[in-house]
């Protein structure tokens, strides 16, 4: 009997101790940093077609449409575009004593595409965009421990958007080509994220809307 109770004292002292190492362990680590890379969900890097003037035609993957132009203009392609996805840094701050947390995100995203002659597989022009995007936003922690959280998120993207396309235009036609900048936003709403770790984390999150990706995925760190 006398063994019993000394083994329950233990095991409730062992219970103690951990809630208390999970309860100092976020106390003591407020601050997180993220490093993240992401599904690029602009909406240029998934239409199917770039536009020119009338009378010029349109460029779309896969093949060639025109409003009105010649049978060279029939002649051309789009290649595959290229991006190496939504690179992000974070920071966060875990309010004490609730589940919520606020930080905001730095992000940048390129992608481009060029533009071909059939014939000869010759290039005619390039189609490209970049975003520089700043993301506040707040996350609610549906499940909170010192190694896991499951939360939820929403946020607000600013964002510096560049686009830049040309077109090389044969048969006594001029080249057409524009530079556009513009300053935008967009709502960003996260249903589901989840970290793995304690200090050194691993994490993962879906969002919809926003520029930080659509999917996302990175490491790290809670001081």
């Amino acid at each position: 009997m006398k063994k019993l109770c000394l083994l329950t004292a233990l095991l409730c002292t062992f219970c103690v101790s951990i809630t208390a190492q999970r309860k100092d362990f976020f106390k003591d680590k407020k601050h997180e940093l993220r490093l993240s890379l992401g599904s690029v969900n602009d909406d240029g890097y998934h239409s199917s077609r770039y536009y020119v003037p009338y009378g010029y035609g349109y460029m779309y993957q896969g093949g060639y449409g025109w409003y009105g132009g010649d049978y060279y203009e029939a002649a051309n392609y789009m290649g595959a575009t290229k991006t190496l996805g939504v690179i992000g840094l974070s920071y966060f701050y875990h309010l004490p004593d609730t589940r919520f947390s606020f930080g905001s995100t730095l992000s940048y995203n390129g992608y481009n595409t060029n533009f071909y002659q059939r014939t000869d597989n010759a290039k005619v022009g390039h189609f490209k965009e970049y975003n520089l995007g700043f993301t506040p936003s707040v996350r609610y922690a549906w499940i909170v421990k010192d190694w896991f959280q499951l939360y939820s998120g929403v946020g607000v993207s600013l964002y510096f958007n560049s686009t830049r396309y040309k077109l090389e235009m044969n048969e006594g036609k001029k080249s057409y080509e524009s530079n556009n900048t513009s300053f935008e936003q967009n709502v960003q709403i996260t249903p589901i994220g989840f970290s793995v770790g304690r200090t050194i984390f691993a994490f993962g999150e879906a969002n919809i809307g926003g520029r930080t990706g659509t999917f996302v995925g990175g490491i790290g760190y809670r001081f």
